[in-house]
């Protein structure tokens, strides 16, 4: 589903050149739940970005589903993104001002499937994260637990095949960490969906199927 083939990622710093990614070979399949750990700074992160196609490479190719990203038009890239990629975040990332309802069916407004009732699905996805209740209040106004939950409601909400969740329990206590673990965990089991989770926590990678580890931007053989 995701190939990535000698991906490096440089940035130039005042003149000076920081390779961040180098020469990254990558397959993961479609259904898989891979975990891809390493320290702060050792790149991660980035790799996550480039996948959900948030960023783009220095040198080498990603596919998605047999295309090369290199390939497709901004607009494409966007809709690729939109439609083929969930996002879940360590810090929520949810709209203050919009309602936990409005937070989840935001991804539908850049959907060009004007036909599918996100309305009926987002009610839906409420009831099943146990967050029905809270469907017109305010990010401010409800626990990080329950807004990490809005927060994989809104990355379901177009139905896409695979979920990039960057440090999903990191802003929360063990107890909700577990929680959004076994939700996540589910979303594998039960709805077949990719799932590609970074973290630093070697005890939370053993959740998922396969551990790649990164550092100092390369693959550790």
């Amino acid at each position: 589903m995701i190939k990535l083939s000698n991906v490096s990622k440089i940035f130039s710093v005042g003149g000076e050149e920081i390779t961040i990614l180098d020469s990254i070979n990558l397959t993961i399949k479609e259904g898989e739940f891979v975990t891809i750990v390493g320290p702060s700074g050792s790149g991660k992160s980035t790799l996550m970005y480039l996948m959900g196609l948030l960023d783009v490479p220095t040198r080498g190719t990603i596919e998605i589903n047999g295309v090369k990203t290199s390939q497709l038009s901004d607009d494409r890239a966007s809709r690729v993104r939109n439609e083929t990629i969930g996002f879940i975040f360590q810090s929520f990332n949810l709209i203050s001002k919009l309602t936990v309802l409005e937070n989840i069916l935001l991804p539908t407004l850049y959907s060009i499937n004007k036909d599918e009732d996100f309305d009926n699905r987002a009610n839906q996805l409420l009831k099943r994260f146990k967050i029905d209740h809270r469907a017109d209040s305010y990010p401010n106004k409800i626990s990080g637990g329950e807004q990490q939950r809005v927060a994989i409601a809104r990355s379901l909400i177009l139905n896409p095949k695979i979920i990039l969740a960057d440090e999903p329990t990191g802003n929360l206590d063990s107890k909700n960490g577990k929680i959004i673990l076994d939700l996540i965990a589910d979303l594998n089991k039960i709805d077949k969906k990719t799932i590609i989770m970074i973290t630093h926590d070697k005890e939370i990678a053993k959740r998922s199927k396969r551990t790649i580890e990164i550092r100092d931007g390369k693959v550790k053989k």
